[in-house]
């Protein structure tokens, strides 16, 4: 496995999509550091189509994935005035090793799927965390 620290939701930054999250509007902060510690916390799984494209269709990601599946873990999350920090823990397993790769050739980083409702300042409310996901970088909207 591999650990990296990693800053997966910056907070009071305006991303690309007119988006900005706070500490203060993180709903499940409680229930999101209780599952961290207990390991349990799973980001998306990296899925491959038939041609090897980068997929993310529902219909391709089983409700729970075998851990054959499982590209990475997510846990020790903190969360500062700056923002949310998590250890990631890629497994060695086809997609970990997948991602691993991409990660190591800097494609990768690591953001939350979250629901919430954006204000008329662009700032997300009552922002619940579901997951941290491995997205490609192309594709931050934080674009760090």
């Amino acid at each position: 496995m591999k650990k990296e620290k990693e800053l997966l939701l910056p907070f009071n930054v305006k991303n690309k999509n007119g988006r900005i999250y706070t500490k203060e509007s993180i709903v499940n902060i409680d229930e999101l550091l209780r599952a961290s510690n207990s390991d349990i916390l799973i980001g998306e799984c990296l899925y491959l189509d038939t041609q090897n494209q980068y997929n993310t269709e529902s219909t391709t990601v089983p409700k729970f994935p075998s851990i054959q599946n499982v590209s990475h873990l997510n846990n020790n999350i903190e969360i500062t005035d700056e923002g949310i920090y998590g250890d990631v823990k890629m497994l060695d397993t086809k997609y970990g090793n997948l991602l691993k790769e991409l990660y190591e050739d800097g494609k990768i980083v690591f953001r939350p799927q979250l629901t919430g409702t954006v204000n008329e300042n662009g700032v997300i409310e009552n922002c619940n965390i579901i997951s941290f996901d491995a997205i490609f970088k192309q594709d931050d909207a934080f674009n760090l």
